[in-house]
């Protein structure tokens, strides 16, 4: 007779076995009814009574798994094993949306054999207040504790090894959560908006917060992270506003975009050299963040990932740094740390400082080809700049309404300025171009107001349209290469009394001198009368000097002609105001004026020194060309005819 009741036991449970997974029974423990399946392993699973299929209402946007049925309520106890077909089953896992809208629940107590919480298991438990995960769940499924809104605290035992996304994403009443050992990856979303969390523990064996996983965790106000994380991720603490307190560990190597974005009540950060990038948004809108500490080690700032920290004054700038990228301190009012670039420093991304007006010096190394469009765009505190050798191009508004800016050093290999790139820096009243600059664009010193002293540079092909527009300037030298004045070049220059054109200059464009320029001299050094645009000129009072033998050419030309006052030169020089000086000719001598206690050497075209002096030649110089030094700046060509 045993041998029959072993014989059909042993039948009973291979047929449970092919079909296990359908078969889906009740059991009642301590009042309560739950639902459960087994597995081929013979382990009982705690399912919905509608597994494995689910309920949508009407409009398809609720999910109901207990449709139909009775829910459980009020304090559930899950039972640790359950008889089916006279055989108890260890209970070890809570199934799939087991419990899923089971808003009448207000505790639930697991059993110790439970190794596996499913995906949404408890979700929208509203009620839910407290639940025991018992020492040895290995794993938490994605959105098991959903919108459980009710829940005021979570411990998770150092059995858990796996947490899935949305694990407890939306628990608005969550407080604090202790993560024991075991745990390497708070995942996607894991804590999001769970608004009331003030205290969390984060375990030592944490490798990876990842993305979101704290995200508009509002309350939460201070974090202590492990050494041995290395990954803060996308997002990861993106909106939490009464953050103002963390310190990252040196393991860490990755800051991921807007990882501490708007963290409003941050204070201050050092981040290690380990973090070799910080990513883009990294901390934007952080409006209490005071000071940053950058490790030796990193490498770029990402674009925006200071942006609007309107709090901030001052950041160091690592050996180490190479990139800051565009936007990425603008609107830092308050930033005041000396803009001192490091050595082997090669780029600066588009209004990285834009508007920061705390910034009162800047000093760019030579390892920086080139300077991007608006970078200090409206920094009005700059009041000194100097770009070291090497630096070839100035962008587009590159310092546009830098408005206290009254001194740059610019280096001799500067090739290209962009259009505006010095405009409305009102303060400026010198600027010295280098020879090799080839190209000034559209309006790059409008409106500098204050400027005096200009040199354009030797190497200057065009003069572009409204390059000197309501400038300070009163005596300008057109370069020897210049070959086109183009459009409303010198309008609106309220200062311009002197200007003076080389030879090569074959076209003046149209207006160029209109709306106000008080012109009294004109030197023309082309001995054809220039090609002309339309309504050059609005007056013809100013003096006309031109080249010896040439004033008949002018006075027969449709509009040059107009000029009552046109003189030639015959000196072979007029004043010329180059490099901060005045250099011309008196009385058959060199004087110049402006260079006090600079050494004059005169040389004739052989190369032979043939005068030094002090201001003015001591004896008359004779007819010929000579080049004119004056201290160490570049000698300047003199042709003298008497």
């Amino acid at each position: 007779m045993k041998k029959v009741i072993l014989t059909l036991a042993i039948f009973a449970m291979a047929a449970l076995g092919a079909k296990a997974q359908d078969s889906v029974f009740s059991y009642t423990h301590q009042g309560t009814t739950l639902y459960y399946i087994v597995d081929s392993t013979g382990d009982a699973t705690v399912v919905a009574p509608l597994y494995p299929n689910l309920h949508y209402n009407a409009d398809s946007t609720v999910i109901e798994t207990w449709w139909g049925y009775s829910k459980p309520q009020g304090a559930v106890t899950v039972p640790d094993s359950v008889p089916f077909l006279g055989t108890n089953h260890a209970v070890t896992k809570v199934g799939n949306s087991a419990f899923r809208r089971c808003d009448s629940v207000t505790a639930i107590t697991l059993p110790a054999t439970v190794a596996t919480l499913g995906r949404h298991c408890f979700r929208q438990c509203t009620r839910l207040a407290s639940i025991n995960i018992p020492q040895g769940v290995t794993s938490i499924g994605n959105s098991a504790f959903s919108d459980c809104i009710g829940l005021t605290s979570v411990t998770i035992p150092n059995s858990v090894t796996s947490i899935d996304e949305w694990a407890f994403c939306w628990c608005y009443s969550l407080t604090s959560v202790t993560i024991h050992e075991g745990v390497t990856e708070i995942p996607y979303c894991c804590f999001y908006y769970d608004s009331l969390l003030t205290e969390v523990n984060l375990p030592t064996s944490l490798v990876t917060i990842g993305k979101y996983s704290f995200a508009k965790c509002k309350s939460l106000q201070t974090l202590t992270f492990p050494n041995g994380l290395s990954v803060i991720d996308k997002n990861a603490f993106d909106y939490c506003t009464s953050l103002h307190s963390i310190t990252l560990p040196s393991s860490l190597n990755t800051l991921g975009i807007a990882a501490f974005g708007y963290c409003e009540a941050l204070e201050q950060i050092s981040i290690p050299g380990g973090v070799g990038t910080i990513s883009e948004w990294a901390f934007n809108n952080c409006h209490s963040l005071q000071s940053v500490t950058l490790g030796e080690g990193v490498e770029t700032i990402g674009y925006a990932a200071f942006r609007e920290c309107g709090s901030l004054t001052s950041i160091n700038y690592p050996s180490s740094l190479r990139v800051i990228d565009g936007h990425a301190f603008q609107y830092d009012t308050l930033l005041a740390t000396p803009l001192n670039l490091p050595e082997g420093f090669q780029t600066i991304g588009s209004v990285a400082f834009g508007d920061c007006n705390g910034i009162l010096s800047i000093s760019l190394p030579g390892s920086m080809d080139s300077i991007s469009s608006y970078v200090f765009f409206g920094c009005k505190g700059v009041q000194t700049v100097t770009l070291a050798e090497g630096i070839r191009k100035i962008g587009n508004e590159t310092f546009y309404g830098c408005d206290h800016l009254r001194h740059i050093d610019l280096p001799a290999t500067l090739e290209e300025v962009g259009e505006e790139a010095f405009a409305w820096c009102a303060a400026l009243d010198t600027l010295l171009f280098p020879p090799n600059t080839h190209r000034l664009g559209y309006g790059a010193l409008a409106k500098c107001e204050n400027l005096k002293v200009l040199q354009l540079p030797e190497g200057l092909e065009k003069v572009d349209s409204l390059l000197l527009y309501s400038t300070g300037i009163e005596t300008l030298v057109v370069p020897p290469h210049v070959t086109r004045i183009e459009y409303a070049a010198f309008a609106d220059c309220q200062y311009l009394h002197k200007l003076q054109m080389p030879a090569t200059v074959t076209y003046l464009g149209d207006s160029l001198f209109v709306d106000g320029t008080p012109l009294d001299t004109l030197v023309l050094g082309s001995e054809v009368p220039p090609s002309l645009g339309n309504v050059v000129f609005q007056h013809y009072n100013t003096l006309l000097i031109v080249p010896c033998g040439s004033a008949a050419a002018y006075r027969s030309h449709s509009v040059w002609g107009r000029f009552a006052n046109i003189e030639e030169n015959c000196n072979g020089i007029d004043d010329l105001e180059v490099m901060g000086y005045r250099l011309w000719v008196m009385d058959g001598r060199i004087v110049v004026e402006g260079a006090e206690g600079e050494t004059v050497n005169v040389y004739d075209i052989t190369g032979r020194l043939t005068q030094t002096f002090k201001h003015s030649s001591n004896q008359a110089i004779h007819n010929g060309v000579y080049l004119v030094k004056v201290g160490d700046r570049p000698a300047k060509k003199v042709v003298i005819i008497k």
